[in-house]
């Protein structure tokens, strides 16, 4: 592996680890809406599907940081 692509792995996992932050804020955020006693129905509806979204997201972030950090290194 070159140094271009450690760096390139590297920048590629603190923009997953990012993301994974973004994604709890995300999350946060939504769970407030959502239990907010003045959230409409729809609002609700909406951010409760967000949410959803957002956790399988963070899912899938999760996955292929764990794929990357568990492959080889030295190629």
């Amino acid at each position: 592996m070159t140094e271009i692509d450690r760096i390139c792995r590297l920048l590629r996992t603190d923009n997953l680890e990012a993301q994974l932050v973004l994604r709890e804020i995300e999350r946060v955020g939504r769970n407030r809406v959502i239990d907010s006693p003045q959230t409409t129905p729809e609002r609700k509806a909406a951010a409760i599907a967000r949410r959803d979204a957002a956790l399988i997201e963070w899912g899938e972030i999760i996955t292929e940081l764990e794929e990357l950090r568990n492959s080889p290194i030295d190629v």
